[in-house]
């Protein structure tokens, strides 16, 4: 058994044609001794790879897929893709299950998504360095969660998951959540994704790490877990650079986690790595110099929000303030012709206000 165990965790990954025309050892090269020093290393696959011509799913939002060519530019470099998030099922649960076997047969373990409810809910269980671990991966309710009977991702229930945790901690040395939800473009977490962060840690849990909101957000050390609340975006890449909501979408957080073996148990640490993609000639930089200096301090200054109930219920008012305009607009759907497609189409953004728990 090692004495110290290392993990590389990445936010979401999704390259079109000008991340997947670049070589990937120069698109990687600033951050391939980061990854090759880690013991395991995990990346959010936000899209499903597509290998034959799926209709998408009618739900709000973009609609995304991936080609194969985006689980090859990866190489050997991630052990374990994270599928449980609001994109997976876009193209239905045929392009899903196209995307477990072409991520497995590639050498990258999958979590959180499969071809039923049951299966997409599993843990993913690995041995590495003499450890055994173990892997959740949930996601919000949106329109991508399996059933009993059809394929998709595994959804957030805060007490089954908990449960699932306390189950899985008495075999396992390490147990590791990762969940995909909250607010887009929010810097804070709300108070209800840092409460079920710390009950996930208090309730077994050796880290908790969070992806979706596109930008990063805080880190904190619970009752001795790591837990960073979005990683932002790690290879997002957009058609129009300037269609981004915010400058902070260029500007990944992924974590590098240290576990460190002592005789009362681990003693865990985390530390961020901020990192940029740049499109012009696309490749990951991390930041350096000023630069570094300046995102740490914005790191630290939303990070000690995170500790102060009040004032995070006060920053997650005001958020709700300014984008409760644009979820209002939504209300107008509920009288939509659910008989077109188009309809349809409309009625599910009404619908996500409702369902989804962000």
């Amino acid at each position: 058994m090692t004495n110290k165990f290392k993990i590389f965790a990445a936010g979401d990954y999704y390259p079109q044609e000008k991340i997947l025309g670049t070589d990937p050892d120069m698109f990687f090269r600033d951050i391939d001794v980061l990854l090759e020093s880690s013991n395991l290393r995990f990346l959010n696959f936000e899209a499903p790879v597509l290998l034959r011509k799926n209709d998408p799913i009618v739900k709000s939002g973009a609609t995304m897929g991936v080609p194969q060519a985006a689980v090859d530019y990866l190489g050997k470099r991630f052990d374990v893709a994270l599928l449980a998030n609001n994109h997976t099922l876009d193209y239905g649960g045929e392009a899903l299950l196209d995307t477990i076997r072409t991520l497995e047969k590639s050498g990258i373990k999958t979590v959180g998504a499969g071809k039923n409810s049951k299966d997409a809910g599993k843990p993913l269980f690995i041995e590495s360095c003499g450890l055994n671990i173990a892997i959740i991966n949930v996601c919000e309710n949106e329109f991508t969660l399996a059933t009993d009977k059809s394929p998709g991702a595994a959804g957030i229930n805060v007490f089954e998951t908990a449960l699932k945790i306390r189950e899985i901690r008495k075999e396992c040395e390490i147990v590791l959540v990762f969940t995909h939800g909250g607010n887009e473009y929010n810097p804070i977490p709300s108070p209800r994704v840092v409460s079920m962060s710390r009950f996930f840690a208090e309730s077994g849990a050796d880290a908790v790490v969070n992806t979706h909101p596109h930008i990063p957000q805080g880190i904190e050390i619970w009752k001795g877990v790591p837990i960073a609340y979005s990683l932002g975006n790690f290879a997002f890449e957009l058609k129009d650079a300037d269609s981004a909501e915010t400058p902070l979408w260029w500007l990944g957080m992924p974590v590098s986690i240290v576990f460190e073996k002592r005789k009362s148990g681990f003693l865990r640490s985390i530390k961020a790595i901020p990192i940029k993609l740049e499109m012009q000639s696309p490749k990951l930089a991390q930041l350096s110099g000023s630069r570094k200096i300046k995102f740490l301090k914005w790191l630290s200054e939303i990070s000690k929000v995170i500790g102060d109930k009040e004032l995070v219920d006060k920053y997650f008012k005001a958020w709700a303030t300014e984008w409760g305009k644009i979820y209002f607009g939504n209300v107008k759907h509920f009288k939509s012709d659910l008989s077109s497609p188009e309809g349809l189409r409309s009625f599910s953004s009404f619908r996500n206000l409702w369902c989804c728990e962000a």
